[in-house]
């Protein structure tokens, strides 16, 4: 419905202008103009409601939400195509109250941040409801995979590591609702 009146409006307002641009004897140049500021206005739009049409957000993700679902796309060597981590969580406050609406979130693929979400997702199917938190590093770090980590991610061109750009997920389990039993 909103979609169709989108269109309904843009088809107007293109009538609108070409009305302008045939029936006013008003300059060249402002005609171009107006022509321009409204096809201007088109993409601006489209751009600007990209989120409300169900497209993943490449903002960073909160530092605390709750996970709602999340789907892993493996990199395919064939189409070349990258991977990528669409998580679908709602921004949590200071106090874990649940803030704004739900978002889906786009991640770049990274192998460990995979396995960690399909951890959380075997455990959103078991019913078990998740937050998640944002970490600079791992709780528990693993030797070998920190030296893998590090050797995968050195860059020789700037002779830096790119860890700083790296974080990890944690996720832990909500705890249940103690509420009373319901009777017959």
């Amino acid at each position: 419905m909103s979609v169709s009146l989108l269109a309904l409006a843009y088809a107007l307002v293109a009538a609108l202008v070409v009305n302008i641009w045939l029936r006013t004897s008003w300059s060249t140049a402002f005609k171009f103009f107006i022509a321009a500021t409204v096809c201007l206005l088109y993409f601006t739009t489209y751009l600007a409601f990209k989120e409300l049409q169900g497209q993943p957000s490449h903002a960073p993700l909160p530092a605390t939400f709750r996970l709602i679902w999340a789907t892993i796309q493996e990199p395919d060597k064939q189409t070349a195509t990258a991977g990528k981590i669409l998580l679908w969580a709602q921004e949590l406050d200071a106090f874990g109250s649940l803030q704004h609406t739900s978002k889906l979130y786009q991640l770049d693929y990274d192998l460990a941040l995979a396995e960690e979400i399909q951890q959380a997702v075997n455990h959103r199917q078991k019913g078990i409801q998740l937050n998640g938190r944002m970490t600079r590093g791992m709780l528990e770090p693993d030797k070998n995979l920190q030296q893998k980590t590090q050797a995968k991610n050195h860059s020789p061109e700037l002779d830096l590591p790119l860890e700083a750009e790296q974080f990890y997920l944690e996720f832990t389990p909500l705890p249940q609702n103690s509420l009373p039993a319901k009777g017959p």
